[in-house]
């Protein structure tokens, strides 16, 4: 038959207790795995890898196939996120931002001052990283080295200061491996990550949810930058103005509109690849304690799901305990961690010369 070359998938058996570390024995020294696919049966592992074996950069012992990782780099977006999407499907709530960020700003090139890198085994990503803005946003790693790995590649690469954020545990490898290098790293934040897929209502109150306008837009930038405020932030109001005009004429702002006026904020944000994120999550002090947040919340997460999405997720602060319950009354559960450091300059001394 003509036409490109047919590939089949091979199963190669590893006895049960332990492959990985058998692997590791056969291949004396390589990074071992069995294959690009790997799933249990009965009293064995079984691995599948797509043939030819020459397609794959490995060695061969017996039946254990040899593979060692390494960090590419991508010069387009595009084939980055076809990658990517390989591992970040997996707990797709958990990489909700870094989905939404890599479906956005695919263009088919990579300007100067993005980051956007994978760590292999084989064709087969078992970490990866991207950053199109002053942020690096990690993945989980599926290889235990893997986001030590990529945190070299990447501060090697990336100028300081800059933050990193992704799941718990690849912070903490990229924090690590900063600070062998004698930068430092500040933690800034941690947070929940909450998944929704179906709706408990609140009980109600008076008013009802409405997609926000550019009538909308003064009301929203005080909101915004008294929201960013308790942050510690400081940003121009020129700056919130654009994004908050941005985001209305996206239609991603909702209000909660009671006796007429606006009471309490949320929005839609990037989706992933079957859910959507709501952020923006916002009620002025002198209105709180009167339950608007809650039905806001749940009819905007209905609209999510209504509009074809499988859920909704949202991140939380994780020492915020009314947010974090409010959300689980109206059926979120928590599917994960997100936290954030600042990697800062090199620590300098501050003993005196002798």
């Amino acid at each position: 038959m003509s036409g490109a070359p047919q590939h089949r998938e091979r199963e190669y058996i590893i006895s049960a207790g332990g492959p990985q570390r058998e692997n590791e024995r056969a291949c004396r020294g390589g990074d071992a795995v069995g294959a690009t696919r790997r799933y249990r049966r009965a009293s064995s592992a079984v691995y599948s890898l797509p043939e030819p074996r020459d397609a794959y950069p490995n060695k061969v012992q017996g039946d254990v196939i040899c593979l060692s990782m390494h960090v590419e780099s991508f010069s387009s977006l595009d084939e980055f996120h076809r990658v990517a999407v390989v591992l970040l499907s997996d707990h797709e709530a958990e990489h909700g931002l870094l989905l939404g960020v890599s479906r956005s700003a695919r263009d088919g090139g990579v300007p100067p001052d993005v980051y956007a890198a994978a760590v292999m085994v084989g064709k087969e990503p078992v970490a990866v990283a991207l950053r199109t803005t002053s942020k690096l946003i990690l993945s989980r790693e599926v290889r235990d080295g893997a986001a030590r790995m990529l945190a070299g590649d990447a501060l090697a690469r990336i100028p300081v200061p800059h933050s990193v954020l992704g799941p718990p545990g690849a912070v903490a490898a990229y924090a690590t491996e900063a600070e062998r290098e004698g930068l430092t790293a500040k933690t800034l934040l941690r947070q929940g990550i909450y998944e929704l897929r179906t709706v408990t209502p609140p009980p109600s109150v008076p008013g009802g949810r409405r997609v926000a306008t550019l009538a909308d837009v003064p009301v929203l930038v005080d909101w915004q930058a008294n929201w960013i405020a308790d942050e510690g932030k400081t940003p121009a109001r020129s700056e919130i103005a654009l994004r908050v005009r941005l985001r209305i004429e996206r239609g991603e702002f909702h209000l909660w509109e009671s006796a007429g006026q606006p009471v309490a904020s949320a929005a839609t944000d990037l989706p992933s690849l079957t859910g959507r994120r709501i952020n923006g999550v916002y009620t002025p002090p002198a209105l709180r304690r009167h339950g608007y947040a809650s039905p806001l919340i749940a009819s905007l997460s209905q609209h999510v799901l209504d509009t074809g999405y499988a859920f909704a997720f949202l991140h939380t602060d994780l020492a915020n305990a009314t947010s974090n319950s409010l959300y689980r009354r109206i059926g979120y559960r928590p599917v994960g961690e997100v936290h954030e450091i600042e990697v800062g300059a090199r620590r300098t001394s501050t003993r005196s010369a002798p």
